[in-house]
C-alpha cells in the first residue's frame, strides 16, 4: 500500500485559515510531500506550493512562486504541443507525397496508350480525352467545409475514369462522362471499381490492391485492364444507342 505523509506546516494557521480534512486529503494525493531543500527559506515541495496557493486565495494575492510554476508548466505544454503538431504535419506530408506518386504512376501507365488509341479510333465517340493529375480543392455546404483530392481523368464521349487520391487511398471510378464535373458530390454516389490502400508505418509505407502488394507490374496491369474496361463499356453504350 502506498501512503503519503503530510508534513505539518512550519507556521500554524488559525482555525479559520486551516484546511478542512477533505482539502488536506486531496492535497496529499495531488501534491505528495518531497524531501526538504537544504536552502533555508525556499519553497520545498509542490505540496507547499498548493498550501501557499490556498493561503493566497484567502488573501486575494498573487504568489510569484506559484505563478512561476504555472508559467513553466504552460511553456512545457506548449513546446510539447508544437512538437506533436510538427510530427503530425510531417506524417501527413509523407503520406500525401506517397499517394501522389501512386496517382502519377497510375496515370503514367495509361497516358502512352491514349495517342495510339486515338489515332486508330474508327469513330470520334471513342476518342480519349484526359486531364493530368492535379490537386483539386472543393467546398461543401454553407459552412465552407473544404476537401482536397489529387485527381486525374480519362474520358470517352460516354464514360470517364476518375483516379482520385486521398490521404492514404487511391480510388478508381468509372462514371458517366457528363457527371464528372460534379467531383466528389457525384463520385461518392458510386462504389470505386478499384482502389489502392496505404499500409504500414509512415516511415515504411506499403501500398496494396485486393490484399496483395502493389508491385509495379501489378499496378500497370490493373490500370490497363481499367482502360480496356472503359473502351468496352463505351462501345457497348454506343451500340445500345444505335439500336434505339
Amino acid at each position: 500500500m502506498i501512503t503519503a505523509e503530510l508534513k505539518e506546516p512550519r507556521h500554524r494557521m488559525s482555525p479559520a485559515q486551516q484546511n478542512s480534512p477533505e482539502q488536506e486529503a486531496a492535497l496529499s494525493v495531488l501534491y505528495p510531500p518531497m524531501p526538504e531543500s537544504s536552502a533555508p527559506g525556499t519553497l520545498q515541495s509542490a505540496y507547499q506550493l498548493a498550501q501557499k496557493l490556498i493561503g493566497n486565495l484567502r488573501k486575494n494575492t498573487i504568489d510569484n512562486d506559484v505563478l512561476n510554476l504555472m508559467s513553466r508548466e504552460d511553456e512545457t505544454f506548449f513546446s510539447e504541443y508544437q512538437q506533436m503538431a510538427r510530427a503530425r504535419q510531417a506524417e501527413e506530408k509523407t503520406l500525401q507525397q506517397s499517394m501522389q506518386s501512386i496517382v502519377d504512376r497510375a496515370f503514367g501507365c495509361i497516358e502512352p496508350y491514349i495517342d495510339e488509341l486515338n489515332s486508330n479510333a474508327v469513330t470520334g465517340e471513342v476518342t480519349l480525352a484526359f486531364t493530368p493529375p492535379q490537386r483539386v480543392t472543393e467546398q461543401f455546404g454553407s459552412n465552407g467545409q473544404r476537401k482536397s483530392f489529387y485527381r486525374a481523368r480519362v474520358s470517352t464521349s460516354k464514360l470517364s475514369i476518375v483516379i482520385r487520391g486521398g490521404t492514404n487511398i487511391v480510388e478508381f471510378f468509372v462514371l458517366p462522362a457528363p457527371l464528372v464535373m460534379g467531383l466528389s458530390t457525384v463520385e461518392d454516389r458510386y462504389d470505386p471499381l478499384m482502389k489502392f490502400t496505404a499500409t504500414g508505418p509512415v516511415d515504411a509505407i506499403e501500398w496494396e490492391v485486393e490484399g496483395k502488394a502493389l508491385t509495379s507490374e501489378r499496378l500497370e496491369r490493373y490500370c490497363l485492364l481499367l482502360l480496356n474496361y472503359l473502351l468496352e463499356e463505351t462501345r457497348a453504350e454506343l451500340k445500345a444507342d444505335s439500336t434505339h
